[in-house]
């Protein structure tokens, strides 16, 4: 069974956004920490120094910099899918998608380089200022909180222990 792990990328004020109604684009996004959980490890916390960008008319994210002494693309993936939106003048952005993390990142944090992960909860906000029909401002809150991927033999342990439940459930209900 494999461990879950969470890499979370939390990020400062700052950047450039810009919303046309369709396709959001980030770019120069300060990521100032990044908290890691394994299992059930006490969450450690890491300074970082790196910057988020993304754009979901490529489909492209990814963060550049260093957490520690590792330097690199500590992530890279494809925004799968994502919902935009106003709310009191603000931007409102999640978005989901595959992504790989740097190889050096996970040897230095004892993760085997091989981990999958998936970025769900990627979230932002940003005061904007609309001009010509697009809407351009600063982030003032990014979350990026990775899970790894449980691997093939985990999930079918899980369905086959999920299908034995609806079972017993079936036979106490006659």
């Amino acid at each position: 069974m494999a461990i879950p792990i969470t890499i979370d990328f939390e990020g400062a004020p700052g950047g450039t956004l810009t919303w046309d109604g369709t396709n959001a684009v980030g770019i120069a996004i300060p990521i100032t920490n990044m908290n890691v959980e394994i299992g059930n490890a006490p969450i450690v916390s890491y300074n970082a120094v790196a910057l988020l960008s993304f754009s979901t008319a490529t489909g492209a994210i990814g963060i550049n910099g260093t957490v520690d002494a590792v330097t690199g693309a500590l992530l890279s993936g494809t925004i799968a899918s994502f919902e935009a939106g106003l709310q009191n003048g603000k931007i409102m952005f999640e978005g989901t998608g595959p992504d790989t993390k740097l190889a050096d990142l996970l040897i230095a944090l004892g993760i085997d380089p091989n981990t999958k992960f998936e970025y769900f909860g990627f979230s932002l906000s940003g005061n904007l200022i609309k001009r010509d029909n697009i809407w351009t401002g600063k982030a003032i809150s990014t979350d990026i909180e990775n899970s790894s991927v449980p691997e093939p033999t985990t999930m079918l342990l899980l369905g086959l222990g999920l299908f034995g439940v609806a079972g017993i459930r079936r036979k106490f209900k006659k």
